[in-house]
C-alpha cells in the first residue's frame, strides 16, 4: 500500500493522502514527513458520508493546494536551463 507514496517521495513529488479518522497513525507514511511534499486530510466517516466529504470545502481546499504543489514541481523539473553561452 505504501509503495507508490514512497516512490513519489523518492522523486520529490507532492503526495496527497486521505485517510479515515481513527485509523492507525503510528507508523509508515502517516507519521508525517517533509512538508509540503506530504499533504494529509482526514475523513470523519462517523459524521460525514463519502459524498459529503468529496463535496466539502475542506477537500476542495486540500486538493487545490496539492494541485498547486504538483504544478510547481512540474514547472521546476521541465523549466529550461538558461546558461550563459561560452
Amino acid at each position: 500500500m505504501q509503495i507508490e507514496p514512497s516512490m513519489a517521495f523518492q522523486f520529490g513529488l507532492p503526495i496527497l493522502l486521505v485517510r479515515e479518522k481513527g485509523t492507525d497513525t503510528s507508523n509508515g507514511i502517516w507519521q508525517g514527513g517533509v512538508s509540503p511534499l506530504n499533504i494529509f486530510v482526514e475523513w470523519d466517516s462517523d459524521n460525514q458520508s463519502i459524498e459529503q466529504f468529496f463535496s466539502s470545502v475542506q477537500w476542495r481546499e486540500v486538493l487545490a493546494n496539492w494541485a498547486a504543489e504538483v504544478r510547481a514541481n512540474y514547472y521546476i523539473r521541465t523549466e529550461p536551463s538558461f546558461g550563459i553561452p561560452t
